[in-house]
């Protein structure tokens, strides 16, 4: 990265399928934490081979304008040179539904994903929006990495109890 304090810049493309367009606007947890390991497996980042715990890659997120700290533990399926630090065994593991085996889990620290906006964009901790049908719903609004709306599972019809 050319931004001071940054090691890898991060930008994330939603490829919309019914219409030849990319969305530049938004951000991927997920593929956020593979920067991270991707930039280690390729050489972007030179590993700390003295460091027993996990590695944090500092990364600028593009598209969103604040950074994060990825930390990628030692024994992840990218390649780390040999001795440099503890292996999988000694991490503990964990599983994604829908996703084969299982891998130590990489940690993404955001910092300042408000990006200079105010976390509730309304300034209140719960509003009231106005379902399609017309009926109200409470919904609590976020701006911290991506916008996000939160409303209780019971306006979709759920009890919020339920699995995959």
């Amino acid at each position: 990265s050319d931004r001071a304090g940054y090691e890898v810049d991060y930008l994330f493309g939603q490829v919309e399928l019914k219409r030849r367009h990319i969305n530049w606007e938004g951000s991927c947890g997920n593929l956020s934490a593979a920067a991270g390991v991707f930039a280690l497996a390729e050489g972007l980042v030179e590993p700390r081979l003295d460091a027993q715990s996990p590695q944090p890659v500092r990364v600028w997120q593009a598209n969103q304008g604040y950074g994060m700290v990825i930390h990628v533990p030692r024994g992840v399926s990218a390649p780390m040179p040999p001795g440099s630090g503890a292996g999988a065994a000694d991490a503990p593991l964990m599983q994604l539904a829908g996703v084969a085996g299982q891998e130590p889990p990489v940690y993404v620290e955001l910092l300042g994903p408000t990006a200079g906006r105010p976390l509730l964009p309304t300034g209140r901790a719960t509003d009231v929006l106005t379902s399609l049908d017309g009926e109200p719903i409470e919904a609590t609004l976020v701006t911290a990495g991506n916008p996000t709306v939160f409303v209780p599972a019971t306006a979709a019809g759920l009890q919020g109890t339920e699995l995959p």
